[in-house]
């Protein structure tokens, strides 16, 4: 005859049964509960008891509060919308330089005063295809002053090119 050796007893294969219902079980499918053997419908629940409140429980409750989710979920939402002040170091203050040179904002306002001064120029036409006074001709036909502000725009995209490229 063949023995089973479990739950501090020696039993024969036949019978090692279900405490509850009977059922035959082997080594594979047996659960013990007080040095019984159950099936896995029969295993008997282990329910919780309300313990007595006392400091440490009180302790345990708490800590276990603050690590939990719940808590930083709500802190979380409580925060929400509102602004966290950042200390304005010079790392700051130079990001914040570097972006404002390349916002759309300041771009498109370069590109408004250079369509002002293009309509505040006079027509070549109008003066007989000559360089206007004040003006000497310089590559592709632009003033010298408008190459100086093409140049400049060209050495500033640059400069924060490199700039954020090698931080």
């Amino acid at each position: 005859m063949e023995e089973l050796k479990c739950l501090d007893k020696v039993w024969h294969k036949q019978c090692f049964k279900c405490t509850s219902c009977g059922m035959t079980l082997n080594m594979k499918n047996y659960k013990g509960y007080e040095k019984q053997p159950y099936c896995e419908p029969h295993y008997p629940k282990t329910t919780a008891t309300a313990v007595t409140d006392t400091p440490e429980m009180r302790r345990l409750a708490e800590n276990t509060k603050i690590q939990s989710q719940v808590q930083y979920h709500a802190e979380y939402e409580k925060m929400k919308g509102t602004k966290t002040q950042i200390a304005d170091d010079p790392e700051i203050q130079r990001h914040k330089q570097n972006t404002q040179i390349q916002s759309q904002v300041q771009y498109h306002g370069e590109v408004e005063k250079k369509k002002k001064q293009e309509q505040a120029r006079p027509d070549r036409q109008e003066l007989g295809n000559s360089t206007p006074s004040g003006y000497s001709k310089s590559f592709f036909g632009l003033p010298k002053a408008s190459c100086w502000a093409v140049l400049i725009s060209i050495f500033m995209l640059l400069a924060s090119i490199f700039i954020l490229n090698f931080r």
